[in-house]
């Protein structure tokens, strides 16, 4: 089959311009060159954080709390994706909750790796920064472009910290994603 295009619709956790929302819904169309309909997907997302303006998409923290994370549905998205051409025509709301949320990648910390740390946690910094150490991981007071990790109390940080983690391409992490990969960390 000769694939023409694929129609993308999303919901969002907000409607301010310059804020790091997050998607809630995504709906994707493919299209024959015809513009006649192949198929239709859609779901829900778990946006790990609020839903936000439930009185313009609908959607409850109920209904949110019980949907896929992203990580889960990205690999529908790309074999949807895949053969069909995306023309983008998107919102300034909607593109701004295209980052992907973190955790998305298979990824693994290894002795001498440096983190850094940012924001409010809720345990004391001082106790990641040991089990950090205790890891054998070199904490860091900034993020450079050899930073391997930046663990945030909020994974939508707006701080200086996470806006150089997502210049440089490191990945961001919560709390809960840091203490994984700690105990994934391979000690020998």
């Amino acid at each position: 089959m000769s694939w023409g295009f694929a129609v993308i619709d999303v919901e969002t956790t907000g409607l301010r311009l310059r804020s790091r929302h997050r998607i809630a819904e995504i709906a994707v169309v493919l299209l024959d060159p015809s513009g006649a309909v192949q198929e239709e997907w859609c779901t829900l997302i778990d946006p790990q954080r609020d839903p936000g303006p439930q009185h313009v998409h609908g959607i409850s923290a109920a209904d949110a709390r019980n949907a896929p994370v992203f990580a889960e549905i990205a690999p529908e998205l790309s074999r949807l994706f895949c053969p069909a051409a995306v023309p983008v025509h998107r919102s300034a709301a909607a593109a701004n909750a295209m980052p992907v949320p973190p955790l998305t990648v298979d990824l693994r910390l290894a002795p001498r790796d440096s983190v850094v740390f940012t924001g409010e946690t809720t345990s004391p910094r001082a106790q990641w920064i040991d089990r950090a150490e205790r890891a054998g991981l070199t904490v860091q007071e900034y993020v450079t472009e050899k930073t391997r990790l930046l663990m945030a109390a909020d994974a939508d940080s707006q701080s200086r910290k996470a806006e150089t983690a997502r210049k440089y391409g490191i990945p961001i992490v919560t709390e809960h994603g840091f203490s994984q990969l700690l105990d994934g960390l391979d000690l020998r």
